[in-house]
């Protein structure tokens, strides 16, 4: 008979451990509030483990390269991880929108740019020029010329400009959401009873026409991507350096370690899916994964 085993790899254990926390997120005998702060924390932990523990993952997918230098199959383990996140992620997206539902229920409403009145369009322009176009630095995605200065976990939209007339071809820019700078929920005013919450992504959509206009576009599209960097620490042996000066210098190279997860809109049109592949230096190796409208 085959020798059974009686181990579970311990990055399978951890995924079902972080879905315990997915879990106190989906109690209704848990307040609301707490369970969007348990989503914060699933989702901070999966970017974790996905820098460290599936960075680690692979470079043992470069080492391995089929001699069976480990006593189980890297790439084997990346497809069972990844399926598993395929899971834990369609139970995240519908608590997500199930606690939206019910925080409507209690006159707290999420609406994007497409559901603003007069009144509250107004309010987020306002926000806007005062508040968050001082910290927005377009990118224009054909002159990127360096894809490791795209910080990790940070969210980013991409934006699709096209001109009505036809007389300028469609060009394409980047545009990172200063969540660091700015609160990621803005309160509009409210009517009665009920409070309306928008998020900074859709404040930037609803004005995007205030920052690619005077280009020659009139229509545009923003579809959200963001990157989970290799953080593993690599540190040098160089005897010469102290302790202090290798760990600054291992830090430093942590902000641009190499990609290992690009998730992004699953709405992306496919023609700029394959240019921003080819721009930023996806791989094929790399962990692509379709997502929703939002990130963390």
């Amino acid at each position: 008979m085959p020798k059974k085993n009686h181990f579970i790899n311990r990055e399978v254990s951890w995924l079902h451990f972080n879905e315990r926390v997915l879990q106190e997120a989906m109690d209704k005998r848990n307040p609301i509030i707490e369970r969007l702060k348990f989503l914060g924390i699933f989702s901070n932990n999966r970017d974790e483990f996905f820098r460290v523990r599936v960075a680690s993952v692979k470079r043992m997918m470069d080492v391995d390269k089929g001699k069976k230098r480990f006593d189980f199959n890297p790439a084997m383990l990346l497809k069972e991880i990844l399926s598993i996140v395929e899971k834990q992620e369609k139970l995240f997206t519908d608590t997500f929108y199930s606690l939206k539902e019910e925080l409507a229920e209690n006159n707290i409403i999420f609406v994007d740019e497409s559901d603003l009145n007069k009144k509250q369009g107004a309010f987020v322009y306002q926000f806007f020029s005062n508040e968050v176009r001082p910290f927005l630095f377009p990118i224009i995605l054909k002159k990127l010329v360096n894809p490791d200065s795209l910080r990790d976990g940070m969210i980013y939209l991409v934006v699709e400009m096209k001109d009505s007339t036809g007389v300028k071809e469609d060009d394409y820019a980047l545009i990172m959401v200063p969540t660091d700078d700015i609160s990621r929920f803005l309160l509009l005013p409210s009517d009665g009873d009920k409070k309306y919450i928008i998020f900074l992504d859709d404040v930037i959509r609803y004005c995007l026409g205030e920052i690619f206009r005077p280009f020659g576009y009139d229509t545009f599209e923003a579809f959200t991507i963001k990157f989970t960097r290799d953080a593993e620490l690599d540190i040098d042996d160089d005897v010469s350096k102290s302790f202090m000066e290798l760990m600054t210098e291992s830090i430093k190279k942590r902000k641009k370690g190499a990609p290992v997860r690009f998730v992004y809109d699953k709405r992306i049109p496919e023609v700029l899916f394959m240019l921003l592949i080819k721009r930023l230096g996806i791989s094929e190796v790399d962990t692509l994964r379709g997502g929703g409208r939002y990130h963390n």
